[in-house]
């Protein structure tokens, strides 16, 4: 019993040196005890309100937000990230996901879809449905996350569809997280894909 108790302080602690918000499950913990111990104190630490149980073995202490006085679930996409990171899957928004997590859309969606390395999957969170679908795509874990996340921005806005506007929130992104992936994977490219790239690297712009 007092083991499981200093287990349980050193569960908590955890919790608690991270910001609010941080997605903890079991698995992260199996250095201080067994799965079974550590099912136990999750479940004792959320009937005594210390941490949430978000989703199906995953838990988190709420962030307060003082914007709309209440306390907030993790976003989809943390969240999200969460998963793949507990399954080891490479994984990237798409869709209107994509366009929201580059800036180029303000819409909320009640689905969140994502490409992954991983199985076909559904989880229900806050609200909402989170989507993986597999890709045999074997880029997707050869490329940074902000490429994948960059190309898939790109593929929801469509061919012959990016604007002027969009190009130039494009190009802040390129320049600040992915121009060098660009230049080590620009022949594996689409080929529309890759002139757009161009325009939005500054070297040309042919859509209008």
């Amino acid at each position: 019993m007092m083991n499981r108790l200093v287990y349980q302080d050193k569960v908590l602690e955890e919790f608690k040196i991270h910001p609010k918000g941080t997605i903890f499950t079991n698995s992260d913990f199996l250095t201080f005890a067994t799965f079974g111990t550590i099912n136990k104190i999750l479940f004792r630490l959320v009937d005594r309100q210390e941490i949430v149980r978000i989703a199906e073995g995953f838990y988190t202490i709420l962030e307060y937000s003082d914007t709309i006085k209440e306390f907030v679930f993790p976003t989809p996409e943390n969240f999200a990230r969460k998963i793949a990171d507990k399954y080891s899957w490479e994984i990237a928004p798409t869709g209107e996901a994509a366009l929201n997590a580059i800036g180029l859309s303000t819409q909320v969606s009640n689905r969140y879809r994502f490409i992954s390395n991983g199985p076909y999957k559904e989880y229900a969170y806050d609200g909402r449905i989170i989507e993986f679908k597999h890709t045999t795509n074997r880029m997707i874990a050869k490329n940074s996350k902000e490429f994948n996340l960059l190309i898939q921005a790109m593929k929801a806005l469509g061919k012959g569809s990016i604007r002027n506007e969009d190009v130039e929130k494009l190009r802040n992104y390129y320049h600040d997280f992915v121009k060098d992936d660009f230049k080590s994977v620009a022949k594996t490219l689409p080929a529309w894909i890759y002139e757009e790239m161009l325009t939005i690297a500054g070297e040309k712009r042919t859509n209008v």
